[in-house]
């Protein structure tokens, strides 16, 4: 999976979960505002993808 569909997916989860919140406060809006800001937390840490080290300390 290449790093925009994981920040894609990270955005769906985002508005999603966001969604769910709204509607257990009773004001979706407020809710899939929350999502977006979710989502793009989420698109970055999954966009992110941890990317490997070339060394590690006391490798000399």
């Amino acid at each position: 999976m290449d790093k925009r569909a994981r920040q894609g997916s990270g955005l769906a989860v985002g508005i999603a979960v966001g969604a769910a919140i709204g509607v257990a406060m009773g004001n979706v809006a407020v809710g899939i505002g929350i999502g977006v800001a979710l989502g793009l937390a989420f698109g970055g840490a999954f966009g992110h993808g941890g990317g490997s080290r070339t060394g590690s300390p006391g490798d000399g």
